[in-house]
Order: C-alpha cells, then sequence, then structure tokens
C-alpha cells in the first residue's frame, strides 16, 4: 500500500501538470493593444408613434385689471349747417363744403277712400227788397236764409238812448223803412215781406 501523503503529492502534482500543459496549449497572455478608432455613427432610427394626448390641465386665474389708458385727443368742434331748398330738393352745406339731396320720385297714388256721408240740405239764400215800389236811389234790402230775415236795423242796442245801424234778425213783426220814404212793410214767420 502507499502512504496517503504520497498519494495526495501524486494528485496535486497531477493537477499541476494538467494545467501546465493547457497554459503551454492556450499560450501565454501579451499585453492588452490600444483601443481601436470609434466606429461610424449608425443611421437614424425610424419616427416613432405619436403619443397619447396629454390630460388638458386646469383653468390659470384670472389677470388683473389692467390700469387705465390715457384720455384721447378732443374732438374737432361741431359746425353749424345749412340747408337751402333748390328747384329738385335741397343744398346742405357744412363747414365749406355742401352736398346735393334730390328729391325723390313721386309715389304711387293711393286707393280712393269711401264717400262721405250726404251733407245736410242746404238753406237757400235769398236777396229780398223790403219795400217793392221804392224808388230810391239806395232801395233797402235784407237777407232771407232760410226762414229767417236779416238786415241792418236801426234803432238802440242794449237799452242805450243813443240809435245805431247793425246788422240783426228781424223776427216776425211789422217795420218802417229808414230812407225817408216812410215805407211800412210786415216780416211773416216764413221770412218773406209783405208790404
Amino acid at each position: 500500500m502507499r502512504n496517503n501523503d504520497e498519494g495526495l503529492i501524486l494528485a496535486i502534482g497531477s493537477i499541476f501538470l494538467v494545467f501546465m500543459i493547457m497554459a503551454l496549449a492556450m499560450g501565454c497572455r501579451g499585453i492588452q493593444g490600444q483601443p481601436g478608432q470609434p466606429g461610424p455613427s449608425g443611421a437614424d432610427g425610424g419616427k416613432g408613434p405619436v403619443g397619447a394626448h396629454g390630460v388638458d390641465g386646469t383653468d390659470g386665474k384670472n389677470g388683473n385689471t389692467g390700469a387705465i389708458g390715457p384720455a384721447g385727443p378732443s374732438g374737432i368742434s361741431a359746425q353749424p349747417c345749412t340747408v337751402a331748398e333748390t328747384s329738385d330738393g335741397a343744398a346742405v352745406t357744412c363747414n365749406g363744403q355742401t352736398v346735393s339731396v334730390s328729391n325723390g320720385t313721386p309715389g304711387a297714388t293711393g286707393a280712393v277712400g269711401p264717400s262721405g256721408p250726404s251733407g245736410a240740405a242746404a238753406a237757400s239764400v235769398t236777396a229780398i227788397k223790403l219795400c217793392a215800389d221804392s224808388t230810391s236811389s239806395f232801395p233797402e234790402y235784407g237777407v232771407r236764409i232760410g226762414d229767417a230775415l236779416y238786415a241792418v236795423y236801426w234803432g238802440p242796442l242794449n237799452g242805450d238812448a243813443s240809435s245805431q245801424a247793425f246788422l240783426a234778425q228781424l223776427t216776425p213783426g211789422s217795420y218802417e223803412s229808414t230812407n225817408g220814404t216812410g215805407c211800412m212793410f210786415n216780416v211773416n214767420t216764413d221770412g218773406s215781406i209783405t208790404n
């Protein structure tokens, strides 16, 4: 039998021999060389898909009221205008400038309106000689309107003592002419005269 120590030495030696043989087979590693030059840049990648729409943010607070701007310049003072009628309209003059305004065309004739109600019968108007046989240069006449007789009356007015002439309605009765002929005549209820 072998000694255990001899066996262990023999095993270690065998392992060392194997490693030596492998090292010789692979050769000893040399010194690391310098890094090579960088290669060219690769081509740009394709465009990716559009991302999803983000969530809308909350509205911001209203800003402060801005300062009041400066007052604008004063406007031009108003100028008086005149309007003068012309043969076909009017001429309007303002601040030395005149503008002519023409009349529009006449509108269409309107429809005929309904007939009005019939009027009341008119009273007849007749001049009547008060003294039919009078030959005076100024014979007296009355005006008969319907059944009323109007003439110039001579006498006191409203109790006045003095007499005067005024137009009045002669009521039925007897009257005397004032032309100096002394003619007497009667006024009837229908306004007619009887001498």
